[in-house]
């Protein structure tokens, strides 16, 4: 019984996810994502499946390959987010004053985040970028932020730029608290809270509404995408100094 419950489950999910409209607005493809990646956990800790623990393991290792190298993975990232602009316009901030340990910026001026963009962050084995064409590839590159930041931020214009705000893909990825509170909803406290923490917090995407106002400034002059990373200690924040100097 148990069993035809659990296949039920996975049937559910599964037409669920081919059912999803194709021309989501960002914030909704964004709920989309957070909802799916949330029920497939579910369903795992039901299964007792170990998939999120090899991808949580894969996501960690991977971001350790890039020590002492990743403000150049994001350089290289905005590069690639310039796409076809030759005039796109790159631009690094360190605030080592801002937060509390500091913030570091990495902001283009070329192309918004599309929804293929999305994907290859929640998921580097969809990433765009061509084998051999830079250090990100399959965008297991981008998991190096988390070896510096605990709230990985990102800011993008929508096809329709407004000149004064970041009206496109703006997200952020799940702390254990928001899981817990979005699992709850799904499912029996007891279940849900062992699901909690199962699967990497990049896979989890949260939609931000309101951008900072020295956020909004990188909109204003003209920027397309902003990464914003808090920096997690003064370990990052040594690092990051001793890196921009290199």
């Amino acid at each position: 019984m148990t069993a035809n419950l659990e296949i039920a489950t996975l049937q559910m999910v599964h037409s669920q996810e081919q059912s999803a409209p194709d021309a989501l607005l960002p914030a909704d493809y964004i709920e989309h994502i957070l909802d799916r990646e949330l029920k497939l956990t579910l369903h795992g800790v039901a299964l007792g499946s170990e998939r999120d623990d090899s991808m949580r393991q894969l996501t960690e290792t991977a971001a350790t390959l890039y020590d002492g190298f990743i403000l150049r993975e994001l350089i290289q990232n905005a590069y690639d987010g310039s796409g076809e602009h030759s005039t796109a316009e790159i631009h690094l901030k360190l605030d080592l004053s801002a937060g509390e340990f500091g913030i570091l910026d990495v902001v283009n001026s070329g192309d918004g985040f599309s929804r293929a963009d999305v994907d290859s962050i929640v998921n580097p084995a969809r990433s765009r970028k061509r084998p051999g064409n830079s250090i990100g590839h399959k965008g297991l590159g981008f998991r190096s932020v988390t070896l510096i930041s605990q709230d990985p931020q990102i800011y993008s214009v929508g096809p329709e730029r407004t000149g004064s705000s970041f009206n496109g893909f703006s997200f952020r990825f799940a702390s254990e608290a928001i899981q817990r509170e979005r699992l709850r909803k799904l499912a029996e406290p007891e279940i849900a809270d062992k699901a909690v923490g199962r699967t990497h917090r990049l896979q989890l995407p949260v939609a931000i509404t309101d951008a900072p106002d020295d956020v909004l400034a990188f909109a204003r002059a003209g920027f397309a995408t902003v990464v914003r990373l808090p920096l997690i200690d003064n370990v990052a924040a040594v690092n990051m100094e001793k890196e921009w100097t290199q």
